[in-house]
């Protein structure tokens, strides 16, 4: 089992692993895009 994670660190990414990088870049955006709406949101009825 360490034998084979110790390999698996030094391989290429998989298309899995990539799209679940991407994936929760994308979530980490939306949700950064969704606070700043909300922030913007905020400030227009404020003032």
């Amino acid at each position: 089992l360490d034998a084979s994670l110790a390999i698996r660190k030094f391989l290429p990414p998989t298309r899995k692993d990539r799209f679940r990088q991407l994936w929760r870049k994308n979530k980490q955006y939306k949700n950064d895009y969704k606070e700043k709406v909300r922030l913007g949101t905020i400030l227009e009825n404020s003032r």
